[in-house]
């Protein structure tokens, strides 16, 4: 949650007049009908910008799916799977000698738009270390990786958002599914409490194409 704190100048000895509640409403009822209608103009206009926020991201990650995606949102808890990403006979490598330090080596997001901003959280494998190259099954890159949320500023870059207690993301192989569950009731209402439509589901391997998937969100118990 964000405070913002406003402090009212005061210059010299000057007398700041406030006007009585009667004064305030009677200058806006003042106010012509164009007036109204050019702020009726701007809240739509408004609306529409938000929907173009998403579509841009949709024309970016395009309509063909590489694989197939589920994401389903509840109250405190939601949960978003990789179908087919994972699986004992599939193994992965990271730390590979090709991969730069601080470099993004593997990551799994989702990517969601809404009227206060974007979003991704996921999993995240940067390579920290000079350690030799290991190859391994999913569960094991796990515990190598970090589970976090970011949050896109006007700027288009990416800020950490910090979890309050209660509030997590965890990881988890179900067969050869990779599952995402996002918890906590104050971080599912900052991300979802506008329903967007959809979900983008990015799978991204340093030197590799990325891979995408656009699922529709179910929503069940939450109004």
């Amino acid at each position: 949650m964000y405070t913002v704190q406003t402090q009212v100048p005061v210059i010299g000895n000057s007398i700041i007049y406030t006007p009585s509640r009667n004064e305030y409403l009677g200058f806006w009822l003042r106010k012509p009908p164009i007036f109204w209608a050019l702020i009726v103009l701007l809240q739509v206009a408004y609306s529409v910008s938000c929907l173009a926020a998403e579509d841009r991201f949709e024309i970016t990650g395009g309509d063909v799916n590489d694989f197939e995606c589920k994401a389903v949102v509840g109250r405190t808890s939601a949960g978003f799977t990789f179908v087919g990403e994972t699986g004992e006979s599939k193994s992965l490598r990271w730390n590979r000698q090709s991969v730069s330090l601080n470099q993004l080596e593997h990551a799994w997001m989702i990517h969601v738009v809404g009227r206060i901003g974007a979003f991704d959280f996921g999993f995240y494998k940067y390579k920290t270390t000079a350690a030799d190259e290991v190859q391994d099954t999913m569960d094991k890159l796990l515990l190598a990786g970090q589970a976090s949320v970011f949050r896109y500023t006007d700027a288009n870059a990416r800020e950490f958002v910090g979890l309050v207690p209660g509030e997590e993301v965890l990881l988890g192989v179900e067969g050869d599914d990779l599952r995402v569950f996002l918890k906590g009731e104050n971080i599912l209402l900052t991300l979802f409490a506008d329903k967007p439509v959809s979900a983008y589901f990015w799978v991204l391997t340093a030197g590799e194409a990325p891979r995408k998937c656009r699922a529709n969100i179910s929503y069940k118990n939450v109004q």
